[in-house]
This record gives structure tokens, C-alpha cells and sequence, in this order.
């Protein structure tokens, strides 16, 4: 089961095992900035991966510090269209692929940022039930006949939704 929190902190200041970014195509390196406190190349990895954003897209970043290590991922949303907007099921696969990479990096939390609504020209009240029910959607697993233990997800997941200025323009 995954629950689901809403928090008006930072980033940085968020409790959970990994933080993400979701960033679009050709993003600017400044909205790496949050990260460069945690891992202070995190500009020149990006360049060097070549991440630029795309749709499908991620980088993971394992950071160590002084309570032990977290994971940075960077998930791309894809580009915008000729109308100023990304499409929203770019959004929808995103969020459903941060979900695999958690599952894969095997954490049980991860918190990230609720993107501007205008991205998708959609209300905020509509981008947060789409996140919620992806969120959702993609954590479901019928592993009921899986035997070996080790090969089950991890059943108890917390997401972390950062609401920045959005409660604001509610």
C-alpha cells in the first residue's frame, strides 16, 4: 500500500529515502540548484549523462551524507508543445516510471514537487488527483503467488507530494 503526504517544506527538507525532480526537456541547470547542496556536481553529471529531460528519461544519484545516503533521481517530463503546454500523460508515465525506479532502487519513500499546473494548463486540484491516482496505479503489483520474498516489492511505500506555492493558487 502507498501512502500518500502532503507537506509544504523543501525538498532538502523532506523526510524519505529518495527526492526527485521532475524537470522538463531542455530544462535550465538552475533548477538543479536544490540539489547542489547534497551533491555539489550534480550540474556536471548531468552534463556528462547527457540528461536533458526528455520524456521517459531519468538519472539516478546515490548521495551519501552524514546520516547515511539518500537517492537523487531526475525524471524527465518530456517538452512542449506549439500551444506553451506539456502533455499530461507525459506526466502520468512519469510518475508511474518514478515508481519502477523505486521499487528498483528499493526504497520506501520518496518526496518530490508538485509541478506548476500551467505546464499542463490544468488546475492544481486536477494535477494533484493525477498524481494521487498514478501514484496509485502504478504501485500496484499482484504478487500474490510469488513465493521467494526477495522477489516481492516493498508493500509499504510513502510518497511525499512537496506543494510549494500551489496551495496559494487553489
Amino acid at each position: 500500500m502507498v501512502s500518500i503526504t502532503l507537506s509544504s517544506s523543501s525538498l532538502l527538507e523532506a523526510h524519505a529515502n529518495a527526492k526527485a525532480l521532475l524537470l522538463e526537456h531542455d530544462f535550465s541547470h538552475s533548477a538543479l540548484t536544490p540539489f547542489t547542496k547534497l551533491f555539489p556536481a550534480i550540474k556536471e553529471l548531468v552534463t556528462e549523462r547527457k540528461f536533458t529531460g526528455s520524456a521517459g528519461s531519468s538519472l539516478v544519484i546515490p548521495v551519501s551524507h552524514s546520516k547515511g545516503f539518500i537517492y537523487l533521481i531526475l525524471m524527465g517530463i518530456g517538452k512542449r508543445d506549439h500551444k506553451r503546454k506539456i502533455d499530461v500523460e507525459h506526466y502520468r508515465r512519469a510518475l508511474g516510471k518514478l515508481m519502477r525506479v523505486m521499487e528498483e532502487i528499493k526504497v520506501d519513500s520518496i518526496a518530490f514537487e508538485l509541478p506548476d499546473p500551467e505546464f499542463f494548463k490544468v488546475t492544481p486540484a486536477y494535477l494533484a488527483g493525477q498524481t494521487a491516482m498514478m501514484v496509485d496505479i502504478a504501485s500496484y503489483h499482484f504478487d500474490d503467488y510469488i513465493t521467494d520474498p526477495n522477489r516481492k516489492v516493498i508493500k509499504d511505500r510513502r510518497v511525499v507530494l512537496l506543494t510549494g506555492d500551489l496551495a496559494k493558487k487553489e
